[in-house]
């Protein structure tokens, strides 16, 4: 995909790409400069996402996140039953 840099030298994701590897305003990235080219690397998030495999939802934590009770679980998925599903998407 072909992107433009604006005057403030600002580089926009193309939004399928961000989609794909679930990024979202504020999210963290690493830039390097390596051999003449650029390079951009997604850094881990510390929050908890609720991502589509297929026709399943799967939460996604980051690394070192301490395991969940059967307690915590339930009161997930009851949060996510009677709340909006768009912020557990992360659609705005």
């Amino acid at each position: 995909m072909t992107t433009t840099i604006d005057a403030a030298g600002r580089v926009v994701i193309p939004k399928a790409i961000r989609d794909s590897l679930g990024l979202k305003a504020g999210a963290k990235v690493e830039i390097a400069e390596r051999d003449g080219s650029i390079r951009i690397d997604t850094l881990p998030s510390d929050e908890v996402r609720i991502v589509r495999k297929g026709r399943l939802l799967v939460m996604q934590a980051p690394p070192g996140t301490p395991k969940m009770t059967m307690d915590d679980l339930n009161k997930l998925i009851e949060e996510i039953r009677n709340g909006p599903m768009d912020e557990f998407m992360g659609i705005k």
